[in-house]
């Protein structure tokens, strides 16, 4: 008989890139896997459609309420957190109140997923982790959890939020058989605090099946960067890219920007760029698209402001992009980013987050320098294929 593994998550699956990833290997080494999810980002319901029909072999099971299809029921969710809000400030964390005050749909979860026998249960996203747990001890089972953030550290210390994540934590993270994290720093972050467990670092890598393959400059009198997101925003990094372009004056640099944008701050973008035809606006894609989009550009943007613990520790899955599309790396000196490099040199360059005169600079020797930029993107494909893969990562 094959055997049963339950992955649960607290989002939906085409936001959750590394649970599929986990589910999709799963399922084609002949494990019977079942998915939990709640429909929290409607923006993904249409590659959710698409996703399930590609993997029938994979029981997709919805928890919780729509926000756009049962509006109701999910404002009286938005209601029921809010009241176990009160109830933890007032009696901490009896009665699960630290869950049920911070995710959505906890309880159905864990309703959910306790009806489900399995060998294995694996929790994507923290508030997941209650569900897998009690789960595995109803079914004597194993279980594991994959950390894909420092979660405690994306807020600051001694903050309502912190507090309330480093209770989940500590209360469920010792029941844990196994632990992975999808980045050396918050590896280390969480054996730090958990001494007793083992955090195998999984990185955020993607099929070869990506892989570009042609490493050439395809537009010597022009550099083209490349940044995206599920949504394009402010505190992102992308106010210094802006302004390292308008200190560029006369050269031919153009950003191309993916993902969904509301209209003051692409109008803020606009504003800010002395030429406004330095930038192109991309509607979003199904993700395993952007590897062709972004393969037809020089250059891969990874911003991240260091701004909190876990911002500077994460390593997120637009490296892994560039690197099987071809592109240079110019990442921001995130301590992650900083080690990344430090161990792939010849793939990309640092820049100082906050100093625009530095990242335009960066800009300007890719700019000038195409034998520099060639050979970059040849060793980004060659690491892509040799060892930053899904094929590698995942065995």
């Amino acid at each position: 008989m094959l055997k049963r593994i339950v992955i649960v998550s607290s989002g939906q699956p085409s936001a959750n890139p590394r649970a599929v990833k986990e589910a999709v290997l799963l399922s084609q080494n002949n494990f019977n896997v079942t998915f939990i999810y709640c429909p929290l980002s409607p923006w993904a319901d249409a590659y959710d459609d698409k996703l399930f029909s590609q993997n029938p072999t994979i029981k997709w099971i919805c928890v919780g309420s729509h926000p756009n299809n049962n509006s109701t029921r999910y404002k009286i969710a938005r209601i029921r957190r809010r009241y176990w809000q009160i109830i933890h400030s007032y009696f901490a964390n009896k009665f699960n109140s630290d869950i049920k005050s911070s995710v959505l749909f906890s309880q159905e979860l864990l309703k959910e997923t306790l009806k489900h026998k399995a060998d294995l249960f694996i929790g994507h996203n923290l508030g997941a982790i209650q569900a897998v747990i009690k789960a595995s001890v109803k079914f004597n089972a194993k279980v594991g959890f994959d950390a894909e953030d420092f979660h405690r550290g994306e807020f600051e210390h001694h903050t309502k939020a912190r507090s309330l994540i480093e209770s989940i934590e500590e209360k469920y993270f010792p029941q844990l058989d196994y632990c992975t994290a999808a980045s050396p720093l918050i590896a280390e972050a969480y054996k730090v605090i958990f001494q007793s467990k083992n955090f195998t670092t999984i990185n955020n890598v993607f099929s070869k099946k990506y892989l570009n393959n042609t490493s050439e400059v395809l537009n010597t009198s022009s550099l083209n960067l490349f940044w995206f997101s599920q949504f394009i925003g402010p505190k992102r990094g992308l106010e210094i890219v802006v302004e390292a372009l308008n200190e560029c004056k006369g050269l031919d640099i153009k950003l191309h920007l993916l993902g969904n944008i509301n209209a003051s701050y692409k109008q803020f973008i606009l504003e800010t760029l002395v030429n406004k035809n330095q930038v192109t606006f991309l509607s979003p894609v199904a993700p395993e698209e952007i590897f062709e989009i972004a393969s037809k550009f020089d250059i891969g943007l990874a911003t991240e402001v260091p701004n909190t613990q876990n911002r500077e520790y994460c390593l997120t899955n637009k490296i892994f992009t560039y690197l099987l599309a071809g592109n240079v790396m110019v990442l921001s000196d995130t301590k992650a980013q900083h080690k990344f490099l430090k161990d792939y040199p010849s793939i990309g360059i640092l820049f100082e987050s906050e100093n625009k005169s530095n990242l335009a600079k960066v800009f300007k020797e890719l700019y000038e320098d195409r034998d520099m930029l060639q050979r970059m993107k040849s060793n980004a494909l060659r690491l892509a294929s040799d060892k930053m893969n899904w094929e590698e990562e995942g065995v």
